[in-house]
């Protein structure tokens, strides 16, 4: 039984939950270790073929949690469910992103996110960047400890003249530090395993499988784990991993160049 006298006290985590590895891992962590109440956020982009699986996801996670603990269960809120074509225009965030995406890598989420948090006024809403993510790249190199937590970053003001720190600014960053196969570690100790195998990671799945052709199925194999991706289609990511993927980002910058001369 928890100390809801505690927790309830407080105000409640925001965090961007998407029934994926990284954002549940955090939201157990602020769930069973922290006893914290977390009220998590999704955003419907509708043309994304995995919504419906992202959103079957969370209810099976939340029905688990419930199952293992219903006083714990009772500290997730309601999430709430925002579309990104409602998200307002903000051209100096785009123009930041746009900026980062140039030099390197950086999915569409982080400019939609960051408009996102502006429109809402939100400052704090935590991002499950992590060790093997592309993004961390980005970010690492100009983030500080948070003054008040031992485990997340922040952007540091000293580069608040930076594209990085023009959309990343609004977020706080848990995971830094672990990577996808430290998690795996951790929740295998706390009796999470379970709970972590119902995540969902594929973009563009088949029959309610993961493809093992896309790229957060990719990115998978690259962080250690593979036992994820049904073993029949395991062949055909191992073979998209080594022939196709490596020349699909160059392609891609090279067509990103091109397209913003163009424009000027």
């Amino acid at each position: 039984m928890i100390k809801t006298e505690k927790t309830f006290d407080l105000e409640p985590i925001k965090i961007f939950w998407t029934g994926g590895w990284d954002s549940t891992f955090q939201l157990l962590q602020l769930l069973f270790v922290q006893k914290r109440r977390v009220a998590p956020f999704y955003i419907i982009d509708e043309p994304r073929p995995s919504t419906g699986m992202e959103l079957l996801t969370m209810e099976k996670i939340r029905a688990s949690i419930r199952r293992i603990d219903g006083e714990i269960g009772r500290l997730i809120q309601p999430t709430q469910f925002h579309f990104v074509c409602d998200i307002e225009k903000q051209l100096d965030i785009t123009k930041a992103y746009e900026a980062i995406y140039r030099r390197s890598y950086l999915g569409s989420q982080y400019d939609w996110l960051a408009r996102f948090c502006v429109q809402h006024g939100i400052s704090d809403l935590q991002l499950c960047i992590h060790k093997d993510d592309k993004a961390h790249a980005v970010v690492m190199d100009k983030v500080i400890q948070d003054a008040n937590s031992d485990t997340i970053f922040i952007m540091d003001s000293a580069y608040s003249d930076t594209d990085e720190y023009a959309v990343f600014k609004y977020f706080a960053f848990p995971l830094l530090n672990l990577t996808k196969v430290e998690m795996e570690k951790i929740s295998r100790t706390r009796g999470w395993s379970e709970i972590m195998a119902n995540t969902w990671f594929c973009y563009n799945p088949k029959r309610g499988k993961p493809c093992g052709v896309c790229y957060p199925c990719l990115y998978t194999l690259e962080e250690g784990l593979g036992w994820r991706i049904p073993k029949g289609r395991h062949f055909i990511a191992r073979v998209n991993q080594w022939l196709w993927y490596p020349l699909w980002h160059p392609a891609r910058q090279v067509v990103k160049k091109v397209i913003s001369r163009i424009r000027r």
